[in-house]
């Protein structure tokens, strides 16, 4: 009886987009004609596919075992990919390469680049204890801090999960990007304890906003975050319980805790160890030699159909260099980069490359460009040619120049 005042009526029935008929008719009558209240909303989803094939138990390739993953990669990161990966209600591409991409470039890089260098700074410069100097100097993180945790829940109560994590990671990235703005370390290194204090309990007080406002999605690894800010059982029970309150970025973290490393929060995936993950999970099915052609070679050994040398010289190929990058709203997998293309002047594109690299991490680099083609509109920004990068079903790496070349080189 008590389960049952807990959880029903049901705020969310969440079925997939196939079943409605059932769960939106039948079942209401069955309630209904037992006179059980009736879930409070219904939210249908979509289909996973996998390397773009309908998921079938007649074809071995398209099969994927949950369990698997969540052993090699934990439950956590798996559920992350799963919220984050594609709007609930939409269709989406189920892909090994993407879970690793999204796992080293968001869990990886971002978040648990963030918690060790945190972590370390304070342990080096504060002796290992949280300061009890206030964040007045990250009034810009304070603000942020607040919207996000706004924006992502009003996200999680309108069940856009893929929405309210990316919120949340914009407060990830930040808190990056201030610890590299600020530079404790030339303070440390100066003798101004005063300010060292004040930056790293900005920025542990950031990592403690980013734990309580990813908490739905990964649960344990919010609870590990806090267990290692010093934050003991009961404490971190109940701030996991409560979202943050407007105006409290400063108040979360009591001074004097003493933090601890621990081992890396997400361990990297490096390419040997990725391999060997996708040689487990795709087994015989997904590593099977394709079948060769009429004339004896595999498909992918032909390659695209040739091209003549004037064709090639119609590419206007470029060195350019990326003085600014921001992701699209919206668009999880799109990055806005704006190029300095030297004597071409600045261009603006869009890239589907936000898997694979944060835009903090493409600031500065010296991309190849392809400045003539045409230009397009991507959900609702103008893109004015195309950076080049690597990769068959996801984006492993861009396409570079092994010498500083100054931007706007014709590529030949």
């Amino acid at each position: 009886a008590d389960l049952y005042a807990r959880y029903w009526p049901a705020d969310c029935h969440l079925i997939g987009k196939d079943i409605l008929r059932f769960h939106a008719v039948y079942w209401p009558c069955f309630l209904l004609s037992a006179k059980l209240p009736l879930p409070k909303s219904i939210v249908v989803t979509g289909f996973w596919n996998v390397s773009g094939k309908k998921i079938s138990k007649s074809i071995p390739a398209t099969r994927v075992d949950p369990v698997a993953l969540a052993d090699d990669i934990g439950v956590d990161a798996l559920r992350y990919f799963l919220l984050r990966e594609k709007p609930l209600g939409l269709d989406g591409d189920f892909r090994y390469e993407s879970v690793v991409g999204r796992y080293n470039a968001e869990l990886a890089n971002d978040l648990g680049n963030l918690l060790h260098r945190t972590i370390t700074m304070t342990d080096k410069f504060c002796g290992g204890r949280v300061p009890a100097a206030g964040p007045a100097a990250a009034a810009e993180l304070a603000a942020l801090a607040d919207e996000v945790a706004a924006a992502s829940g009003r996200a999680w109560e309108a069940y856009e999960p893929s929405r309210a994590l990316e919120e949340v990671w914009r407060l990830v990235r930040a808190a990056n990007q201030y610890v590299d703005q600020a530079q404790p370390w030339k303070l440390a290194k100066a003798g101004d304890s005063g300010a060292v204090a004040g930056v790293m309990r900005a920025a542990l007080e950031a990592v403690t906003w980013c734990a309580l406002l990813m908490a739905p999605a990964l649960p344990h690894k919010a609870d590990e975050i806090l267990a290692r800010l010093g934050v003991g059982d009961a404490d971190r029970t109940a701030q996991l319980s409560r979202w943050p309150e407007p105006g409290s970025f400063g108040t979360l973290l009591p001074a004097g805790l003493t933090v601890s490393r621990g081992e890396p929060l997400f361990p990297r995936i490096d390419d040997d160890r990725a391999e060997a993950l996708y040689a487990k999970w795709m087994g015989d099915a997904g590593l099977s030699a394709p079948a060769a052609d009429a004339a004896g070679a595999p498909p992918d050994a032909a390659g695209r159909p040739l091209v003549s040398f004037d064709d090639f010289q119609r590419l206007d190929l470029r060195v350019a260099q990326v003085v600014a990058a921001e992701r699209v709203p919206k668009a999880d997998r799109l990055l806005r980069l704006e190029l300095d293309v030297g004597p071409l002047g600045r261009r603006q594109v869009v890239a589907g490359i936000a898997a694979a690299y944060s835009p903090e991490q493409l600031v500065g680099r010296k991309v190849i460009f392809l400045a003539n083609l045409e230009p397009a509109t991507i959900r609702g920004v103008r893109s004015e040619g195309m950076v080049l990068a690597a990769g068959d079903d996801a984006i492993v790496g861009l396409s570079a120049v092994d010498t500083d070349v100054p931007p706007g080189t014709i590529i030949r």
